[in-house]
């Protein structure tokens, strides 16, 4: 981590590595790190999309996740190979769904399934 300077990217992932470790207490103080360095310089969504797995279960805040990076059009990036699993379970859920698939990250994917109406 030091050798990056902190780079929120990677930031993220460790945050994301320790949620997907298990260790949510201490995701959660990365994502607050995050939150609070946001306040003083820019932090791209991108970082905090990382950590999407934090969210599910509360489909505001995902929702609000998800449009913070539709608006900032968080592209296909190493962001997507890690985060797929994550927004792939989204793609069927009636609200959520159309957020993901609004990623610029899924436009250029072949072969989604179609959205369910």
């Amino acid at each position: 981590m030091e050798l990056t300077q902190r780079g929120p990217i990677m930031v993220g992932i460790h945050g994301r590595t320790l949620a997907l470790a298990g260790r949510r207490e201490e995701a959660m103080a990365i994502r607050a790190e995050l939150t609070e360095r946001a306040r003083l310089e820019y932090i791209g969504p991108g970082a905090f999309l990382q950590m999407i797995g934090l969210d599910l279960g509360d489909d505001d805040a995902t929702a609000t996740l998800l449009r913070s990076n539709v608006e900032a059009e968080t592209g296909p990036t190493a962001i997507y190979t890690t985060v797929a699993p994550e927004l792939d379970l989204l793609l069927s859920h009636p609200r959520l769904g159309p957020l993901v698939r609004q990623l610029s990250l899924y436009a250029q994917r072949p072969g989604l399934p179609p959205m369910r109406r």
